[in-house]
């Protein structure tokens, strides 16, 4: 016959009963003190565990986003009542599903008044993980008692993609800071140069029209993500890549952008600064395969450095743009290794 899981304390108290009544005399009333005894502690014991139910847990995350692939060391804390001295304890943290299980940490709770518990996640994926809390056992030593329950303790692990350095990109001007890329036109105004004018509009228009330039340096850079169809790999490399182009031109002053194929909502205007870098890496660290697997590539408005990166070999060309292609379905001449990415870069041609 199965024992059930919960009641193994059962087995020796019956036994010991039994042997109590087999002996009589003055060993069987020693062994009926012994089972007395026992009853007593497990009786105890399970009372005690009404009180667990009060602690606090606490849990300590990294105060800053970390790269995808490392080991993070989690440390949980709880402040208990005071407990039966023989109370069994059994803590384990509640992690998200994909950062897979924790060990649990089993103690007796003696005068115990504050369980610290450590554990370290390896390799931890890319992506916001979200902690609400840990379950905490309570019972007798013979487990003829067990209360279980769960403990409030919410917390967020940011991780980023992850990244490689790169050298900071030349000016999008080149050595000229002159050269200048037409924008459109506008209406004459006093001091324009009359070699600007505009004849053909001028005659649409009726009023003078004069043409209007940007400096090539001041554009920004602009990451176009596409991925239809691709594997969980390619998609990490193609984002780990996004994520190393973001950083090395930020870095270098500029004002970078970023288009997810099949995801409008997670469209960034082109800005510059530290506080771009965390919004775009935050980003990156959200997109799941499917918000870039869209079917057709998106009308693109931003003006700027357009950078196309995706994952198949079939990439339709439009105007003056750089294609980045990724993972082994993207064909020959593809990038296949994040630490390859900068001898890859210098390869490319507009």
């Amino acid at each position: 016959m199965k024992i059930p899981p919960r009641l193994p304390g059962i087995v020796p108290i019956l036994a010991l009963t039994a042997a109590a009544f087999a002996a009589g005399g003055r060993i069987g009333a020693a062994i009926g003190g012994v089972v007395a005894l026992i009853l007593l502690l497990g009786a105890s014991g399970a009372l005690g565990s009404l009180r667990a139910r009060h602690g606090r847990a606490q849990r300590s995350l990294p105060d800053h986003p970390i790269e995808a692939g490392r080991d993070v060391t989690v440390a949980v804390e709880v402040d208990l009542p005071r407990l039966w001295p023989l109370l069994v304890l059994s803590l384990r943290d509640v992690v998200p599903e994909v950062l897979g299980q924790t060990p649990a940490l089993r103690v007796l709770a003696g005068f115990r008044r504050r369980l610290v518990f450590s554990y370290t996640l390896r390799a931890v994926p890319r992506g916001l993980h979200r902690f609400s809390e840990v379950s905490l056992s309570a019972g007798d030593a013979l487990l003829f008692a067990q209360r279980r329950m769960m403990l409030p303790c919410p917390g967020e692990l940011l991780v980023y993609p992850q990244r490689v350095p790169l050298e900071p990109p030349p000016p999008l001007g080149g050595p000229e800071a002159s050269d200048r890329l037409p924008r459109g036109t506008r209406d004459f105004q006093p001091g324009d140069a009359p070699g600007r004018l505009h004849a053909a509009r001028t005659a649409q228009r009726g009023f003078p029209q004069v043409r209007e330039f940007e400096r090539i340096g001041n554009r920004p850079r602009v990451l176009l993500l596409w991925a239809p169809d691709a594997e969980e790999l390619c998609v990490e490399l193609l984002l780990s890549c996004a994520a190393s182009l973001a950083a090395s031109w930020l870095f270098a002053g500029e004002a970078v952008g970023l288009i997810a194929a099949g995801a409008a909502d997670r469209t960034l205007a082109p800005l510059r600064g530290q506080e771009q870098e965390r919004r775009l890496l935050a980003r990156l660290s959200a997109l799941s395969p499917q918000e870039l697997s869209a079917d057709a590539l998106p009308r693109i408005t931003e003006r700027g450095d357009l950078w196309l990166l995706s994952t198949r070999p079939d990439v339709p060309m439009f105007g003056a743009v750089r294609v980045l292609r990724v993972g082994e379905a993207a064909g020959d001449g593809a990038l296949l290794r994040l630490e390859d990415l900068p001898a890859h870069l210098a390869r490319l041609s507009p």
